[in-house]
């Protein structure tokens, strides 16, 4: 581990180009091989009524349908964190965020089982659906927790949450012999002040409006938290976990806190033509006063750190919208200049809610009604097709009799990301 003063995160990333089952968990010529049993076991809960895990591939006839979270396999190697990550559920609070980290790049653990929520995905391997969902490109290995009937909703979204994470860990602790294919370091370097580059900073809005709407940073409900500073790397070392079920198109995954592009970015320009000044991770809550108040902590704590420039970035649509306008006429009127990222999902209009200093918005694209998506039959279901009645995007007439289905963007996993994973972009007529 780095004796530095800023943290030093070292991934030593494996390269996954296919999964399979076999006698041992482990990584030989880049395909993981998996003890179906020995991982059953290794994750069992008694909550459960029955656990399965399947494998799905790129360009497999595969439907995933109910999703609940995607998460990429990662685990410490050193230190006093070392093992699992994730730290507040699995892994260690002290030493997150630096030393060593084995990443299966490549793969994923998916979630799926009986519903929890209407507000959960859909990821396909194949056809139209895929060319709207990064998840597709992925080698899945997909956990099925089914509960019984009457499960109360929210003790099935935390047993769901946990269930990936301790995949996740096993599939990361049982192969972390296995060999990088290729080193990534992040440290946020000192930069001469004599250079005068603009200080840059991510607003990092974490949802926190209950009803199974919360992420969850350091193992807590986002809920219970008020504004924080983070290290990038504490993002990229788990300290973020989904446990949410907005919108499937517009929600964060485990997966896409641990790979999120927007910090990636920054990163690269980092000492270059700006300094990476890091994160405020604020909260999303459903009531005015407490949007007022993380709004203002927040821009408190970007003045103090000295920034000069802003990303607030969303997650979901709709209530937020008040949290990032409020966020974004705050960081303006205080001389931060400020760019939102979020996706449209309002309708033809687009105003939902808007403020005059909104004028720099990337937006990653439209989920609203009008964009209506017909995704092909596939051979194999994982998990229940039909469940397409009753997700937000679907309809009850949307399973149709030959297998295919109808839905709107809303229902694809991550089809409008709002960290800018997609390839998805608004255009003005």
């Amino acid at each position: 581990m780095s004796t530095d003063k800023n943290l030093r995160l070292d991934m030593e990333i494996v390269h996954i180009k296919d999964i399979r089952f076999g006698a041992k968990t482990e990584v030989r010529s880049g395909i993981l091989f998996i003890n179906k049993q020995e991982m059953v076991e290794a994750i069992a809960d008694p909550f459960f009524s029955s656990i399965d895990i399947d494998l799905a591939r790129p360009g497999e006839s595969v439907r995933i349908i109910p999703v609940k979270d995607v998460v990429e396999p990662r685990v410490k190697l050193d230190g006093k964190g070392a093992g699992s990550s994730f730290p507040g559920f699995a892994g260690a609070y002290e030493g997150c965020g630096e030393g060593r980290l084995k990443v299966f790049k490549g793969c994923a653990i998916v979630t799926t089982g009986t519903i929890v929520g209407v507000q959960e995905g859909v990821i396909d391997m194949k056809g139209t659906c895929a060319d709207y969902c990064y998840y597709s490109k992925l080698n899945n290995i997909v956990v099925v927790g089914n509960c019984p009937d009457g499960t109360e909703p929210h003790a099935h979204e935390a047993a769901c949450r946990l269930l990936g994470l301790h995949a996740a860990n096993y599939v990361a602790e049982a192969a972390m012999d296995a060999d990088a294919d290729a080193y990534e370091t992040y440290q946020l370097t000192p930069v001469d002040p004599a250079r005068k580059l603009p200080k840059a900073g991510v607003i990092y809005m974490a949802m926190a409006q209950g009803l199974i709407h919360d992420n969850y940073i350091y193992g807590v409900n986002a809920g219970k938290t008020n504004p924080v500073y983070m290290n990038p790397n504490e993002i990229f070392d788990g300290a973020i976990v989904n446990g949410c079920c907005v919108i499937a198109s517009d929600k964060n995954t485990t997966w896409d806190h641990q790979n999120n592009p927007l910090l990636k970015e920054l990163y690269k320009h980092h000492g270059v033509d700006l300094e990476f000044a890091g994160c405020i991770v604020t909260p999303t809550h459903t009531v005015l006063h407490d949007k007022e108040r993380n709004s203002h902590a927040a821009v408190r704590m970007a003045r103090s750190l000295g920034w000069d420039v802003a990303a607030v970035v969303e997650e979901g649509a709709g209530n937020p919208d008040a949290d990032l306008m409020m966020m974004i006429r705050s960081l303006e009127k205080a001389g931060i200049k400020t760019v939102g990222m979020l996706s449209a999902c309002c309708g033809e209009e687009g105003t939902t809610d808007s403020t005059p200093e909104a004028d720099a918005c990337i937006n990653t694209g439209t989920d609203a009604d009008y964009m209506p998506v017909h995704l092909e039959k596939m051979d194999r279901i994982i998990g229940d097709a039909k469940q397409i009645r009753v997700l937000s995007g679907g309809s009850l007439d949307g399973y149709n009799a030959d297998g295919s289905v109808d839905v709107n963007m809303v229902a694809i996993m991550c089809s409008m990301n709002q960290m800018g994973m997609t390839r998805m972009y608004s255009v003005v007529l």
